[in-house]
């Protein structure tokens, strides 16, 4: 169990192991959850959670101001960052991509090391533009 965590009804009314947080004025549930290893997080998922996505937001926009480009990768971190960058009034933000699109026409890509999985691999990114 995790230190300051208490069995509630979640998702569906379901009982549920949950660590309540403060994330600076916004208060939310976290469902407790094991991990292969027996391990047990408090999960953070702002998918599907449009008021914390943007009160997340707007707070690390007050720290990201004056920024000159947004990357985020294209899965979590894809709808936070959108909000961000409306948030700071930038038209566009970058997306990086495990591979090429077809889309991606200007797209730049580099090769990375990958540590979990010691293997290299190729990271992508359009040059210019909207990713929605």
């Amino acid at each position: 169990m995790i230190d300051g965590a208490k069995t509630a009804p979640f998702y569906g009314g379901k009982m549920q192991n949950i660590l309540e947080v403060d994330i600076k004025g916004y208060k939310a549930e976290l469902p407790v959850l094991p991990l292969p290893s027996g391990v047990k997080i408090a999960f953070f998922n702002l998918h599907g959670n449009t008021k914390m996505t943007k009160h997340c937001a707007d707070e690390l926009a007050k720290l990201l101001d004056g920024c000159e480009v947004l990357l985020t990768a294209e899965s979590k971190g894809l709808q936070l960052t959108h909000c961000i960058a409306d948030k700071l009034g930038q038209d566009f933000y970058a997306v990086a991509r495990k591979s090429q699109k077809l889309y991606m026409q200007d797209g730049i890509s580099v090769t990375i090391s990958s540590l979990p999985v010691q293997a290299r691999r190729r990271a992508s990114a359009r040059k210019k533009g909207r990713h929605c």
